[in-house]
């Protein structure tokens, strides 16, 4: 940890977070074309809405699975960083992902910190980073929106 002026403290650490095999670059790119292809062909049809809207969704997820196979490249985990910022009784620990709601809460509980803050988005996005307790109930954040693996959090 570094000492600043006025009570400023900042600190960063590496962590290693486990990752789920999300499948290599080139079929990946293949099934995001497929589906950006067919995206195209319902709006040129003047599709409904709500078929338009199912295809931006496909298309979304698609993208992120390419987007973590091009950052992770087949390996099962990935070393990350967290920030902490500290100013007097103030502080915020700040992760490049998006932490469940429930891991803020613990982060702020175990604090000795009078005030603390658990930032997402901090330095970038890697995906949402589920509980264990998670996992068995599925859902998007945990089928679509995450590369990691269970005991990440």
């Amino acid at each position: 940890m570094a000492e600043g002026l006025g009570g400023l403290r900042v600190a960063a650490r590496t962590v290693t977070m486990p990752l789920r095999p999300v499948g290599d670059v080139e079929s990946l790119a293949t099934a995001r074309d497929a589906v950006r292809l067919e995206l195209a062909q319902l709006r040129a049809a003047s599709a409904p809405d709500a078929v338009i809207a199912d295809g931006m969704f496909r298309l979304k997820r698609a993208e992120m699975r390419c987007s973590w196979s091009g950052w992770f490249g087949g390996r099962d985990t990935v070393d990350l960083e967290l920030h902490g910022v500290r100013i007097g009784p103030f502080a915020t620990v700040g992760f490049p992902g998006e932490p469940f709601a429930s891991i803020g809460a613990t982060v702020r509980e175990r604090s000795p910190f009078q005030f603390t803050l658990m930032c997402g988005y901090t330095n970038g996005w890697r995906g949402y980073v589920p509980t264990r307790d998670a996992f068995p109930l599925g859902g998007y954040e945990v089928e679509w929106g995450s590369a990691f693996d269970v005991g990440a959090a």
